[in-house]
């Protein structure tokens, strides 16, 4: 994940506490970005081929953590560190919209850090994968990823955790997924799945192929676990 001088001085914490991948926001010149307190999102009028088709609410970037989808497929939690003491949250919990706060990503305060991350043991009969479409085949940043974790009793899908990167402004779970995929046997269900999983997506100008990669990926994904 990254390039080695990354991977030497970096943390599990910091990857997920990085800030969002928007050439606006990034950019000097744009500098009445709302994430930067302004008042435009530049993305709809211009070029947004990488932002979000989930989720704007006046900003569309994407966040660009690879381990936070696979995180929250395996159900995981963040210790909060503070001077008032410590708090365990779901790592689905800890990202927050632009609906919600335009200026963050994450529940964090000033006054916290990110301790540890608990990853609770996986049962005997799940099974998990994780896929990343990129375009170079060297490290890069995910255009669409998935996370996909099963639980399975007799081939029937008994439990199921889906999340999305690259779609959304935060780690996309999608509930209506694995609604579609409880009670039934992989196969059967890829369909269905595959179709809930984009319902409610708004591309903008320039990358309604998202729409297509995510279905794609999540079917290639359930076809690996079926």
């Amino acid at each position: 994940m990254g390039v080695p001088q990354i991977r030497n001085v970096g943390t599990l914490g910091g990857n997920l506490c990085q800030r969002p991948r928007c050439w606006y926001f990034r950019g000097k010149l744009f500098k009445d970005c709302f994430r930067k307190g302004g008042n435009s999102c530049y993305a709809p009028g211009g070029e947004n081929r990488y932002h979000a088709v989930f989720g704007g609410a006046n900003c569309y970037i994407v966040y660009p953590s690879d381990l936070a989808p696979a995180l929250i497929a395996l159900n995981a939690r963040v210790e909060i560190a503070s001077s008032k003491g410590n708090r365990m949250v779901p790592v689905e919990k800890f990202y927050v919209g632009p609906e919600k706060n335009i200026l963050r990503e994450t529940i964090l305060s000033p006054q916290e850090l990110v301790l540890a991350v608990e990853i609770p043991n996986p049962g005997a009969t799940s099974k998990g994968v994780y896929l990343k479409l990129k375009e170079r085949q060297a490290f890069d940043f995910a255009v669409v990823s998935v996370a996909v974790s099963l639980s399975l009793k007799n081939n029937i899908v008994d439990q199921a955790r889906i999340a999305f990167g690259g779609l959304a402004p935060f780690p996309m779970r999608t509930a209506k997924a694995e609604a579609a995929l409880k009670g039934k046997g992989i196969k059967d269900a890829i369909s269905a799945a595959c179709k809930e999983a984009t319902d409610g997506a708004e591309p903008l100008s320039h990358n309604s192929y998202k729409v297509d990669a995510a279905k794609g990926i999540l079917e290639e994904a359930l076809v690996y676990l079926a």
